[in-house]
């Protein structure tokens, strides 16, 4: 660039690097300007000596002036932190608007004060270096209070360091603009590109840099000797001057609080059948816990989430305190599993320690219950219709017959105190042979001599009595099949037991007392057949169970929920002797069966809720088991090695997040303190996961909630450092760029 030469007033010149020749008049004029006002002036002419004129005594204004002026530098100063470089700007603003309004020269008002500022900050910083710093601090500190320059609170790492990036480019293209000389906005627009682009890159590696310091200093607490008891007395003593009542714990503790309430925001709670699950937190998973205890199940923290049950299962391994605690609580809950669970069918479903007393009773119930109802229906006259001439035609009915007959022989009339006589009921006997009998009557030899016919028909009673021996006949024509064990129908008897039901069905049709009777109460055998059948349970499926249901009198329903709920608990004993470290309440639900099945025990036990209540308990305790297994499993697989490495890092919180960098620098201090850390880790841990009483629950929950408020509150506090450290740099770049008034060539 060439330059211009320009003549000055005295006579002298001066070179202005400029081609144009009104910039470089300008620039020449307003050198003229600064080196008339830097001159000094004629020393005036001495005047005749005479005797001094006594000294005024300072008014209120001269002697606080000093002060005052201070003062008003320092504000000036802050302000000029608040607003980056623009408070020289927007102390001149106003005297050039006053000069504009009086016909003044605004420009050179402007630039006047622009400069009176400026040699008054310079003075004031010179003079008074304490004041200085501390209203730039005060200026940072209400810069940060502005929309612009509040600290995010609670935010993620890539919010904040977007924020410190904003901040800081902000901040820097500010004060950059702010660095320059009137309306010059090629400067100005230079220095803001410039300083802003400084601030970014310094606003964006804050946050993260603030951060990491804040996890060496935790880093430095867990793994060097004597760091965490100094940090714990410094901040007693700090509580004390401050008045906190806030307890520091340790800071194996804090970290244990951490990962306690990590585990427990991941993941779902499973809960009972029909129930739906629900999102994992610390409130839910002690509501859970509360819960699961106040029905019967003795659930602890660990419990109720995959998550909580791989974190038991880490703090069982090794050797120490904590994982004591943690193998003892969950043998001794896993030794009385099969006890608790037999005591979860008892109390939702019929049981009885005495089958055969039970039965026997529930006969005698049900026999003294129908007597009335049988006696009744036996007066009745019975009609002969044609179905009930068919039937005695079968096979069925006639074999039937020598059995029934010899069966009302053994029974003793309560009238007479005598053997009941057959022939009262239509049973004709004959001597000699059955020669003479009509076509297809139905008869039987007797074994000393004579027949029984049958040729006018039998009386209700008789019927009933030859119903009950095809019932009889049809169950000894079953089968039992050799590998399940379990009685299977055959073609002849289901065509024997058919057959009974339809000579039942055409009694009950004409005789409603007989009606009652088998519908209510059946006989002694629906007693005994529903009770053989409910100790099948679990062999039953739930279409089955239905069969049963309708073939079987009201009255025999419960002989058989009885003795299901005696099979399940009785199952349940038997199981957890066999299998001790196996899930027996896993075991027992399989007994439960689908939905069908559920929905047809609940119909016929009568309690809809007691099977849905006993599902409910046995998924509960079956996680219980799962959190047993996870200790007991102790061999070290590739997953739960993966898992170890894991929660053992997170015990260790190491600071770097590079694996490589990490393993190099800290590697030989973690493989010596880390040990003995992570048990700590571990023994506090096991405290709250073994945890089952309502107490020590809340009071766990509440120590980590509140932990996890101060990490969150000392990682806002650390950002709002980077922020304001941010602010300052910002406000502080030196100027840079081009300045025309201060690049002049003297010849």
């Amino acid at each position: 660039m060439s330059e211009t030469r320009v003549k000055l007033p005295d006579g002298s010149y001066v070179n202005v690097p400029t081609d144009d020749p009104k910039q470089a008049a300008a620039a020449a004029s307003r050198y003229w300007q600064r080196k008339q006002q830097s001159a000094p002036s004629p020393k005036p002419a001495p005047k005749p000596a005479s005797k001094p004129a006594p000294k005024a005594e300072p008014g209120l204004w001269d002697r606080y002036k000093g002060f005052v002026d201070t003062a008003a530098d320092a504000a000036g100063n802050m302000w000029d932190n608040i607003a980056p470089n623009w408070m020289d700007e927007l102390y001149a603003a106003p005297r050039a608007a006053k000069a504009f309004v009086t016909g003044g020269d605004a420009g050179k008002a402007f630039r006047d004060a622009q400069a009176k500022y400026k040699r008054n900050q310079a003075s004031f910083a010179k003079n008074h270096p304490t004041a200085k710093a501390v209203s730039t601090g005060a200026g940072v500190v209400a810069g940060m209070a502005l929309p612009a320059g509040r600290a995010l609170k609670g935010a993620s790492m890539g919010r904040k360091v977007a924020q410190g990036a904003g901040i800081g480019a902000a901040y820097g293209a500010a004060a950059g603009a702010g660095k320059g000389e009137g309306l010059d906005l090629g400067t100005r627009g230079g220095n803001a590109v410039v300083d802003g682009g400084a601030g970014l890159a310094v606003g964006a590696a804050l946050p993260y840099g603030f951060d990491r310091m804040g996890a060496a200093g935790r880093w430095a607490r867990e793994h060097v000797p004597g760091v965490d008891a100094v940090a714990q007395r410094t901040g007693r003593v700090v509580d004390r001057m401050i008045g906190a009542t806030e307890q520091r714990a340790p800071a194996a503790v804090q970290q244990a609080r951490r990962m306690l309430g990590h585990h427990m925001n991941q993941g779902e709670i499973a809960r009972g059948p029909g129930i739906p699950s629900r999102p994992a937190n610390p409130e839910a998973i002690g509501q859970e816990v509360a819960y699961r205890n106040a029905i019967g199940v003795p659930a602890m923290v660990g419990d109720v989430t995959q998550d909580m049950r791989d974190l038991t299962s880490w703090s069982s391994r090794g050797m120490g305190p904590g994982q004591s605690m943690v193998r003892e609580a969950l043998n001794t809950r896993k030794a009385s599993e099969a006890a608790r669970v037999r005591q979860h069918v008892a109390e939702t479903l019929p049981t009885t320690t005495d089958p055969i007393a039970y039965v026997e009773q529930a006969k005698r119930e049900a026999s003294a219950a129908a007597a009335p109802h049988y006696q009744a229906a036996y007066t009745q006259p019975m009609y002969r219709t044609p179905p009930i001439q068919a039937i005695e035609q079968i096979p069925a009915f006639r074999r039937a017959l020598p059995q029934a007959y010899e069966n009302i022989q053994n029974q003793i009339d309560p009238a007479t105190g005598l053997p009941k006589d057959p022939t009262a009921m239509g049973f004709r006997y004959f001597e000699g042979d059955a020669g003479g009998l009509p076509p297809n009557v139905p008869h039987f030899a007797l074994p000393e001599r004579g027949y029984v016919a049958l040729d006018n028909g039998l009386s209700t009673e008789g019927y009933d009595q030859v119903i009950r021996a095809m019932s009889d006949n049809g169950r000894a024509a079953s089968h039992v099949n050799p590998v399940t064990g379990r009685i299977e129908s055959t073609t002849n008897s289901v065509h024997i037991n058919n057959r009974a039901r339809d000579l039942r069905t055409e009694l009950m049709g004409q005789n409603d007392h007989y009606r009652q009777a088998v519908q209510g109460y059946g006989d002694d055998m629906a007693m005994i057949d529903g009770f053989n059948n409910g100790r099948e349970v679990g062999k039953l499926s739930g279409h089955e169970i239905n069969a049963q249901m309708r073939a079987m009198p009201d009255a025999a329903r419960g002989p058989w929920s009885t003795a299901a709920g005696t099979a399940m608990a009785d199952e349940a004993s038997r199981y957890g002797a066999q299998f001790p470290n196996g899930s027996t309440a896993n075991h027992v639900r399989k007994m439960l069966g689908d939905d069908t099945k559920q929905a047809a025990l609940s119909e016929m036990t009568g309690n809809t809720g007691g099977v849905r209540n006993l599902q409910e308990r046995l998924e509960y305790e079956h996680q219980g088991n799962l959190n047993f297994n996870e200790m007991a499993g102790n061999s070290r697989t590739a997953a739960r090695q993966a898992l170890d490495n894991d929660l053992n890092g997170s015990a260790s919180d190491i600071p770097l997040t590079l694996s490589g960098v990490r393993d190099r620098l800290l590697g030989a201090v973690v493989a010596r303190m880390a040990p003995s850390y992570r048990n700590r880790v571990k023994e506090e841990v096991a405290r709250v996961i073994t945890a089952s009483d309502a107490r020590t629950v809340r009071e766990a929950l509440a120590a980590i909630a509140a932990q996890a408020e101060k990490d969150v509150r000392f990682a806002d506090l650390l950002h709002k450092a980077s922020i304001g450290t941010t602010a300052l740099y910002g406000s502080n770049l030196k100027p840079s760029g081009h300045d025309p008034d201060k690049n002049f060539n003297q010849p």
